[in-house]
């Protein structure tokens, strides 16, 4: 693959592709072109964003750079593995 090209994540200045950070919070990335198609496999991943993303493909296909493996913590979560969650369970 050919190199890339810095980029900044405030700024829109990727074109097409999209600003893919080595960490988030980091002030500096570089340009990767996004996927046009996933596996489909299910390997969640937790992007920048708070997200969960059903894995690493879709969310570069979403312009979103991975934080860690596995579901996010966060009440911002997609919700695509909490499906089943009994949090509205009113029994007791």
């Amino acid at each position: 693959m050919d190199a890339t090209t810095p980029c900044d994540p405030a700024a829109d200045e990727c074109g097409m592709e999209y600003c893919r950070l080595a960490s988030c919070g980091d002030s500096m990335g570089e340009c990767v072109e996004r996927p046009l198609s996933c596996d489909g496999v299910l390997d969640p991943v937790c992007g920048c964003d708070g997200r969960t993303y059903t894995s690493a493909c879709e969310a570069a296909g979403s312009g979103v750079s991975v934080d860690h493996t596995g579901t996010c913590d966060s009440t911002a979560d997609t919700g695509v593995m909490d499906a089943g969650s009994d949090a509205g369970d009113a029994s007791t």
